[in-house]
């Protein structure tokens, strides 16, 4: 559909696709929405979803809900058509996997993420998922906000009602015919998006100014952790040069909260590997290692036992109980 297509909204759904067909038409629903997209499903029953595109003068607002899937953006498809937009993802239902620039989360209703097709990435969709994604080309929205790329993969930086303000605005955008109100809607929704963004680039560079000066270091310290935790190489020294302070005066400030950073690093990634060991989205699919690694550590035994320390029972065997209690 080109830009001069006078449909601006409509909806694509694979219900009605033989279950042998559904991952291919899903792939080129998505490449039609998107760009080109690798799509993997396991289940033998297909992929069913539906997915809806409401299309603005500088941006595509659309939604799905489908089965459990792998989306992958692959290098070779990047180069191949040279789409260059930011897309934010939204999810408003289950839980959203993402990998790109080495940076890694699962996400979930009050967050987002923004994501460059020019780049590889790949999103594990949880079962019966449901996202809004606002997709607007690269060049545009640096006009709007120059820094954007420093927030490329990343997630986690914005307070949860400015996402869902501008998430909820999005999805009541598509329902607007009207063309003198769809352009001030989109004038509206790039206002909040800037606010969203501005906030991201406050978070980043350590400079939220809520609270005291010791408040703002030890939230920098937090949100650091929190974007960069699956990093088996991530130290106190990393943060400090990320803030533009000393090691020693972070040890300070956290010292004021009774807090070490290695401390908040690990209870952190245990408590982010305890929700995908937890979790059904993981279940068969990653093993306890892999999950240890992708939470940040290098060392299956180590983990095992600071998990066992931490929760009182092995990774291996909360795992177990949690499957024993939902069959």
């Amino acid at each position: 559909m080109s830009d001069e297509d006078p449909v601006k909204s409509r909806v694509l759904s694979t219900l009605e696709v033989p279950d042998s067909d559904q991952q291919v038409r899903w792939r080129d629903f998505m490449a039609e929405v998107y760009y080109t997209l690798d799509i993997r499903c396991d289940s033998p029953l297909g992929l069913r979803g539906s997915l809806c595109e409401s299309r603005f003068k500088d941006l595509r607002i659309s939604t799905f809900e489908a089965q459990a899937h792998l989306v992958r953006r692959h290098g070779t498809d990047a180069r191949a058509d040279k789409s260059d937009d930011y897309v934010l993802l939204f999810p408003v239902s289950g839980s959203f996997l993402y990998e790109q620039r080495r940076e890694t989360a699962n996400i979930g209703n009050g967050n987002v993420v923004i994501l460059k097709s020019s780049e590889p990435y790949s999103v594990l969709v949880s079962q019966g998922a449901r996202n809004v994604t606002l997709k607007i080309s690269a060049g545009r929205l640096r006009e709007a906000v120059p820094w954007i790329d420093r927030l490329s993969a990343m997630s986690g930086f914005a307070a949860p009602e400015v996402v869902n303000i501008l998430r909820n605005l999005s999805e009541d955008m598509m329902l607007i015919q009207s063309e003198s109100h769809r352009l001030g809607l989109q004038t509206a929704c790039f206002d909040i998006l800037r606010m969203l963004v501005e906030e991201g680039r406050n978070s980043i560079m350590g400079q939220r100014l809520a609270g005291t000066a010791k408040q703002t270091i030890l939230e920098g310290v937090q949100g650091y952790i929190r974007r960069h935790f699956r990093r088996t190489d991530l130290d106190i020294a990393a943060v400090a040069g990320h803030l533009g302070v000393s090691e020693r005066y972070i040890q300070k400030i956290l010292s004021n909260f009774n807090l070490s950073f290695n401390d908040m690093l690990r209870k952190y990634r245990l408590q982010e590997a305890r929700l995908m060991i937890k979790s059904d989205q993981f279940r068969g699919k990653l093993q306890i290692g892999q999950i240890a690694f992708l939470c940040g550590f290098a060392n299956q035994s180590y983990f095992s036992t600071i998990y066992r320390a931490e929760f009182g029972i092995s990774p291996r065997d909360d795992h177990a109980y949690k499957c024993k209690n939902d069959s």
